[in-house]
């Protein structure tokens, strides 16, 4: 005689004598089961090991409400909502919408992608994220999905703050002759704001002067002393 105890109940589900199988159903998904079979003869009954199953996902139920701040021109703190009935193991996926530096660049190239900044398992805590670049524009939403399904949170847009530019690559000499030289150099990979202008710094020595103040993009050096190593900045 087989005896099946389900969920550790005290009662058998199945107690047959020739049935080898048993079927459970009406379970709420992914939900987790235990079973337990004991075999009887008429001295008695010795149960086996213990076997456990999970019934399948189905997708979530419910809603998830994200609000976001931007707290300074690279880092957005962030809090979402417990969906109410995930129907699986859940994962909250907080996905960024912008602009990003180019992943492996050296020059700080940028693209509009949509990052993935946390993948977790918990709602209701703040999580902060510090790979935004400043006076940009991003868009936030919480992806909450199992193996089945996913729901969407509502969206948060926002613009950084302003920093200081980023990316200033070293400008370019142009010797003319043995007093004058020609310097050049780019705007920088990330400005991070509304230029106002540049400065151009010129080291002789211990001695470091501004040779030009303004929006251009080159500066004509003169009345330099011959065969003096200058550095310009």
């Amino acid at each position: 005689r087989y005896e099946i105890y389900e969920d550790g109940g005290v009662v058998p589900v199945l107690n047959a004598t020739t049935k080898q199988n048993y079927t459970a159903t009406e379970f709420p998904p992914y939900s987790r089961h235990t079973y337990r079979v004991h075999m009887c003869t008429i001295k008695g009954c010795n149960p086996g090991e213990e076997a456990v199953a999970y019934t399948q996902e189905i997708a979530p139920n419910g809603t998830v409400h994200l609000t976001a701040t931007l707290i300074n021109p690279t880092t957005v703190r962030a809090n979402w909502s417990h969906v109410a009935v995930p129907n699986g193991r859940l994962f909250y996926n907080l996905m960024v919408s912008g602009r990003f530096i180019v992943r492996g660049s050296i020059t700080m190239e940028t693209e509009l992608r949509v990052e993935r900044a946390a993948r977790v398992e918990y709602a209701g805590r703040e999580f902060e994220y510090a790979g935004l670049l400043p006076y940009n524009r991003y868009e936030f939403f919480v992806n909450a999905s199992n193996t089945v399904g996913y729901i969407l949170s509502n969206i948060i847009s926002g613009t950084t703050g302003e920093a200081a530019p980023d990316g200033i690559r070293p400008p370019n000499v142009t010797v003319l002759n043995s007093t004058a030289v020609m310097v050049s150099w780019q705007p920088p990979a990330l400005p991070n704001g509304v230029l106002l202008g540049y400065e151009l710094r010129q080291k002789s020595g211990d001695l470091e002067t501004v040779v030009y103040r303004g929006n251009g993009l080159e500066k004509l050096v003169t009345d330099l002393k011959p065969y003096t190593l200058y550095q310009f900045r």
